[in-house]
């Protein structure tokens, strides 16, 4: 029997993102409800209490927490290859995921919600210097050649690290800021390019525009 996906989320929202980009490489249909965050409906506080995106409904079973969904969705669907066999790579991907989100994605987010702050700005820009010299160094142990996380092949990593990507090259444009990191590799600058120009990546995102006035909505953003 095929499962009914509903996937409440914020077209915003990275983490939301991870979960359209992975049902689009699955190719399982799902629906998406829009999920209002600056004033979050009464209705989707009851369906879920931590009133965060995003949330599937599997059947009528609440799941939360993206790489959660990320992980259930592999294990459904397991031929699809999001994940590889080796369990040594399994881990290096969460490994490479857990890395990036707390070196790299976590001062950006804080850097959207604070962008007042004094000297915010020559913050951001120093942390995410060292934050992608970091990651080059990790991405080119994994493998010297791309596009993706292990190399030719698109896996989890790109899943769940692919839209903050897409979120901080926007920024960026719109800041005129370009990371130095990213012209003295050329590995890492093409696993940028590979994730974002990702087709699911790229059918899935809200845009440049979308993206910096969410963020002014939601969090002031100024720069």
């Amino acid at each position: 029997m095929t499962k009914k996906y509903i996937l409440y989320s914020n077209i915003i929202c990275p983490f939301g993102h991870r979960a359209r980009i992975a049902f689009k490489e699955l190719d399982v249909n799902f629906e998406t409800v829009e999920v209002d965050l600056i004033d979050i409906p009464e209705w989707y506080k009851k369906l879920n209490p931590e009133e965060r995106v995003p949330c599937l409904d599997v059947d009528g079973h609440i799941l939360t927490e993206s790489m959660v969904i990320l992980e259930y969705l592999n294990e459904c669907y397991p031929e699809k290859n999001l994940m590889p066999k080796d369990p040594l790579k399994r881990a290096k991907i969460r490994l490479a995921i857990d890395h990036f989100f707390n070196k790299v994605a976590l001062p950006y987010f804080m850097f959207c919600t604070n962008s007042k702050g004094e000297n915010t700005l020559a913050i951001y820009k120093e942390t995410m210097e060292k934050a992608f010299v970091e990651f080059d160094t990790i991405l080119k142990k994994q493998s010297p050649t791309g596009p993706y996380y292990l190399g030719k092949d698109f896996s989890m990593a790109d899943v769940a690290i692919a839209p903050f990507l897409i979120r901080i090259y926007a920024t960026n444009k719109h800041l005129g800021h370009t990371i130095n990191a990213v012209k003295r590799s050329s590995r890492l600058g093409e696993f940028i390019e590979g994730n974002i120009s990702r087709p699911s990546v790229q059918e899935t995102w809200c845009g440049d525009e979308k993206l910096i006035h969410g963020l002014k909505a939601k969090y002031g953003f100024e720069a």
